[in-house]
């Protein structure tokens, strides 16, 4: 038996990355293929392995805290996970307001991202891998580094600091390099229309998507802050990292599918088992 594919999305908040994911998830198993979909998420509660599962419950909640430290507010989110859970403080993220502007806490939740990967890429998606099933991740870790690093940024005051969170991008970036998905695809497209999508699916912004967690604007000015700031640094990924870049257009997913599709097959380690799928 043959190693499985790994897949992975990485891009802008609601550019179809997940939607992406679903369709090839569908598409693979209509081909006879064993297909998995996997994300930190998803694995806080379908990581079969316990002492895994708490590890990622434990790091998905400091994740949060650590972000949150960032804010100087004067509450912390419960350290427990099922406290977490039950009191909703992800989507309360937002809800606070800057009290003081802490660098330290999105720099150290940036390294936590690393850390919550490597859990998940040996724990989760490589035992997968090696009994041939294919994964599809929706949504790269890269981009909560990334996101935890431009916060990081936008609180510091402090010039040593600002040395020291350059040093942790291109240490952590090294890192993401240096471990690639089989199939790393850069999505991107228009602001405005991620912005339009995003809101459609789920009647506002979720948590980490605007520039209100650093004080920034709230709605459609702090997300187009923030997400063009992130497509400018996925396209330079994808650039300097010679990953494929799909850009999406204002299309019915079915249409912007097809057209990843036919871009999935100029990748040898796609292309077989995508060969004589329908666009």
């Amino acid at each position: 038996m043959g190693a499985g594919v790994y897949f992975s999305f990485i891009g802008i908040d609601g550019v179809g990355k997940s939607t992406f994911a679903s369709l090839l998830h569908r598409t693979l198993r209509e081909r006879g293929h064993d297909a998995r979909l996997v994300s930190w998420r998803s694995e806080l509660s379908e990581q079969p392995w316990a002492t895994s599962r708490t590890v990622q419950q434990e790091l998905w909640v400091e994740s949060f805290r650590l972000m949150h430290l960032g804010m100087g507010a004067d509450f912390q989110p419960p350290a427990d996970f099922t406290a977490f859970q039950q009191g909703n403080w992800e989507s309360r993220f937002g809800d606070a307001s800057i009290e003081q502007r802490r660098s330290a806490g999105p720099l150290a939740a940036a390294w936590l991202e690393w850390a919550g990967y490597t859990i998940l890429r040996h724990e989760s998606i490589k035992p997968l891998l090696d009994q041939g099933i294919t994964v599809i991740e929706d949504s790269s870790s890269l981009k909560m580094t990334y996101k935890a690093i431009q916060h990081a940024r936008a609180l510091s005051q402090d010039p040593a600091m600002e040395r020291e969170i350059d040093r942790a991008e291109k240490m952590l970036l090294s890192q993401f390099r240096a471990y690639p998905p089989d199939v790393p695809v850069i999505v991107s497209g228009p602001i405005d229309v991620a912005f339009r999508w995003r809101t459609e699916q789920d009647g506002g912004l979720g948590v980490l998507e605007d520039m209100s967690p650093v004080g920034g604007a709230r709605g459609w000015p702090g997300f187009l802050e923030h997400q063009t700031a992130s497509d400018q640094f996925f396209r330079k990924v994808a650039d300097e990292w010679d990953w494929p870049l799909f850009v999406i257009k204002d299309v019915e997913p079915d249409r912007n599918f097809s057209a990843l599709l036919s871009r999935l097959r100029e990748i040898p380690a796609a292309a077989a088992l995508l060969h004589g799928a329908v666009s």
